[in-house]
């Protein structure tokens, strides 16, 4: 198997864990609202306890996630490095450190990840290659769901009473992140298929 799987699984488990973890929040604050939970014979302790426990799993879950696709990326691009009239702007090491730029890392990783497009198209089309809008929505969505994930925090603290609210951002949040999550794994599995073709 090759590693580009391993992150792609670990997005699946971060999506199962974010998808358990809102319905949780959900059928929670609708218990606040309405003095029941919609489940039948779901006390609210479970859900508490199954939201936690989904919590923790989904940020160990993200972690790792994190970990292999850096060693991923890493990876792919020392191989494109070696590659007949490749051309690149930067280190390996630059590479993944500017995931960790405060501000840097909104811009920097999506060009790392274009330019590694473009550099694993087919020798004769790699002077006219260009990225995919794939890379592109994929970006926007992933940003978008870490922004809105920010403001269902800060909701969820500074105004705990906005039930209706609280539960339809927590909605919003979980689809954003599972978009981001699907398109993240398809560019990362299209890029490692590039990655075989043009390295053999």
């Amino acid at each position: 198997m090759r590693l580009a799987w391993l992150p792609a699984l670990g997005l699946g488990g971060c999506l199962v864990a974010a998808l358990v973890q809102s319905a949780c929040r959900v059928g929670l604050l609708w218990g606040v609202a309405t003095a029941e939970v919609p489940w039948v014979h779901v006390p609210d302790r479970t859900l508490e306890v199954v939201e936690a426990l989904a919590a923790v799993g989904g940020l160990g879950c993200f972690a790792l996630t994190a970990l292999l696709w850096l060693v991923w990326e890493g990876r792919a691009y020392v191989a494109m490095v070696r590659l007949p009239r490749a051309s690149w702007s930067t280190s390996v090491g630059a590479v993944v450190g500017f995931w960790f730029v405060p501000g840097a890392n909104l811009v920097v990783p999506l060009r790392h990840l274009e330019e590694l497009w473009c550099n694993l198209a087919p020798e004769e089309e790699r002077p006219e290659a260009s990225a995919p809008r794939l890379l592109r929505t994929w970006w926007w969505a992933w940003t978008g769901a870490w922004a809105l994930l920010g403001a269902a925090l800060w909701l969820g603290e500074s105004q705990a009473s906005l039930v209706v609210p609280n539960a339809a951002l927590d909605v919003l949040v979980t689809c954003a992140r599972a978009t981001a999550a699907t398109l993240a794994a398809v560019v990362l599995l299209r890029l490692d298929a590039r990655l075989a073709a043009a390295t053999g």
